[in-house]
């Protein structure tokens, strides 16, 4: 059996389809890119604060500077 060949029609919109499914496959590349970056600053601030918390505790600013 001969294989029928593809219509320019099918070409056209396996060309398409393949275009918009890599353009969302690189949309998703940058959301994910971004949403891990303000993650990565939002735990930062988070642990800014904690220490800044932790450094107003009278019994850790008494021990600093402190060996063992």
């Amino acid at each position: 059996m001969v294989p029928k060949p593809v219509g320019i029609q099918a070409k056209i919109t396996l060309l398409a389809f393949g275009v918009v499914l890599l353009s969302l496959l690189l949309g998703i590349v940058v959301l994910l890119g971004r949403y891990a970056g303000n993650l990565e600053k939002e735990i930062g601030f988070r642990a800014l604060a904690i220490a800044r918390t932790l450094t107003q505790m009278e019994e850790i600013q008494q021990q600093v500077g402190r060996p063992g």
